[in-house]
């Protein structure tokens, strides 16, 4: 599928309770780890580029709205990535497109290419595609719209795999460890630092 039809959706508004601070605007070397998360997806040709941010987090807003992102509010952050999710699925399924594309903010190092191959990966009659590390399914995850009703159903912490899981025809593209690495805590920063410095 061409990425001209797909929207793209990054979730941005998650509480970061184990990072002790905005792990999103935390400086990851040059720029916050957040913008390292955007910019992998402002380089592709996205039909739509959807962020879903906390109607309290401010800096989030400010990064990504400067940068061209259309940003949905998410009034009740600690409902979880279930809730944010559904957000940001309602508001790429209410604009055209044939499918959409679930990435998380905490992501820095996933690269455009990997972004390419999920949706290369919807040919033929697959309705969805997930990225594969270490044999765990994991985000970004691409769905068609037609079964993308079914992540707007979806509540607490309940990710994208919940419906992957539950889908006929799927495919999984392999990332590497090292670029599938998410920030959850001030080691990872550390680490990732260290790693990709």
């Amino acid at each position: 599928m061409r990425l001209e039809d797909i929207s793209a959706v990054l979730l941005a508004s998650g509480l970061a309770r184990r990072f002790g601070g905005d792990k999103l605007m935390a400086r990851l070397n040059d720029a916050p780890v957040l913008q390292h998360a955007a910019k992998a997806l402002e380089d592709l040709p996205f039909l739509q580029k959807i962020a879903v941010v906390g109607a309290d987090q401010a800096g989030r807003r400010r990064l990504l709205e400067a940068r061209g992102w259309t940003i949905v509010d998410n009034p009740s952050p600690e409902s979880g990535q279930g809730a944010s999710l559904a957000l940001g699925a309602q508001a790429a399924l209410n604009g055209p497109g044939e499918a959409v594309l679930i990435a998380l903010g905490d992501m820095p190092f996933a690269p455009g290419a990997h972004y390419a191959a999920l949706g290369a990966a919807l040919a033929g009659d697959v309705q969805a595609a997930m990225t594969v590390s270490q044999d765990i399914p994991m985000p970004p995850a691409v769905f068609r719209t037609d079964v993308s009703a079914s992540l707007v159903k979806l509540g607490g912490d309940r990710g994208a795999r919940a419906v992957f899981d539950r889908l006929d025809t799927t495919q999984t593209v392999p990332l590497s460890p090292h670029l599938a690495k998410d920030v959850d805590t001030r080691e990872d920063l550390r680490s990732a630092e260290a790693a990709h410095g």
